[in-house]
């Protein structure tokens, strides 16, 4: 968890936030287990913030906007989860457990 001040735009919080975990010696299980998933809220809903993970293979699980495009746009990770997501929002969730914390 990062606290910001009120100007810091959330979304932009990922990369940092997903680098700061991957990269924490006092992390308990850097060593021993990889990080296979992201989980965020719709907030993070951008190219970037799907594409970071994934160049690291870990899976963005982040919510789209409910009236997502399923055009790639250069982002084949987002493109992916916005059809996923458009086809069954509920199994999309359940599967991946979004929301369940």
């Amino acid at each position: 968890m990062e606290v910001t001040k009120e100007d810091v735009a959330d979304g932009k919080m990922l990369k940092p936030l997903v680098h700061n975990v991957i990269t924490s010696a006092s992390f308990p299980y850097a060593t021993e287990n990889r990080i296979i998933e992201v989980i965020a809220d719709g907030i993070y809903d951008s190219k970037d913030n799907f594409r970071y993970p994934n160049e690291l293979k870990i899976k963005p699980v982040i919510k789209v906007r409910k009236k997502s495009s399923t055009n790639a746009n250069g982002c084949i990770p987002r493109k992916l989860v916005v059809v996923e997501q458009l086809e069954n929002v509920k199994r999309w969730k359940k599967k991946h457990g979004h929301g369940m914390l």
